[in-house]
């Protein structure tokens, strides 16, 4: 887990995503994570302790070879 202090005028998903590279399921993530996070108002404060945790062991997709 990485902890993230905020500078004035971040958002949460501009954070999750410059963390994490992606938007599939992070901010969300780091919703979960950060109870009262989502009463924050959209442009953060400054100093704002964020946990940042790790991302879940994705799943392998399961492919379908459709000849030999």
């Amino acid at each position: 887990m990485t902890i993230h202090s905020t500078i004035q005028g971040e958002t949460i998903d501009g954070i999750a995503f410059e963390h994490y590279g992606h938007h599939r399921g992070t901010t969300e993530l780091v919703l979960d994570a950060n109870r009262g996070l989502a009463e924050q108002p959209l442009s953060l404060p400054d100093g704002l302790k964020i946990d940042l945790p790790d991302l879940p062991e994705e799943e392998p997709i399961q492919t379908v070879k459709l000849y030999d």
